[in-house]
């Protein structure tokens, strides 16, 4: 997701700013597999089904006026600082990871329709699907490599 590299090319150890800056994405689209409902205006009710460590959960309640099959993103951008220590002679590393997961969740639904004659008629489907995607498990590695003419080989370690 994101990589800084310091470099010291001196014969004393040093320390190093480096800054990662990345994206954490959240996007959810209500919709419906049978029924052609794309377009049409709703208020929808439900709990938001997120994935999150390999499993999907009820994060947040939703209510608010939906155009069905319409994609709802959110992107967050972030940063995060690390002072690092450089050694003599030595390029470090340092790198963010993360996942992504998506989820496919079946739901049922209730559709009210006023008729031109004024009758009101409830319908129930199970057509829908509610089809999410979010970033989440952050992790940051600290890779260091000497340089060329230094007598130590390449260390890894995790933040």
């Amino acid at each position: 997701m994101a990589t800084e590299t310091a470099v010291n090319r001196t014969g004393t150890a040093s320390s190093a700013k480096l800054t990662l800056k990345y994206s954490v994405t959240r996007r959810r689209t209500w919709d419906s597999s049978v029924s052609l409902k794309l377009g049409v205006a709703t208020t929808i009710q439900a709990g938001v089904p997120e994935v999150a460590m390999s499993s999907v959960k009820i994060q947040e309640e939703f209510s608010e006026s939906y155009t069905w099959g319409q994609s709802v993103s959110q992107m967050d951008e972030k940063s995060v600082q690390y002072d690092l220590p450089v050694p003599a002679y030595t390029k470090v590393t340092l790198c963010m990871m993360g996942k992504q997961g998506s989820c496919d969740v079946p739901f049922s639904y209730y559709q009210e329709d006023i008729l031109t004659d004024g009758h009101r008629v409830v319908n129930k489907f199970d057509d829908g699907i509610y089809h999410g995607v979010s970033s989440y498990d952050f992790t940051t590695e600290v890779t260091e490599e000497k340089l060329p003419g230094s007598s130590t080989d390449s260390t890894c370690s995790v933040l």
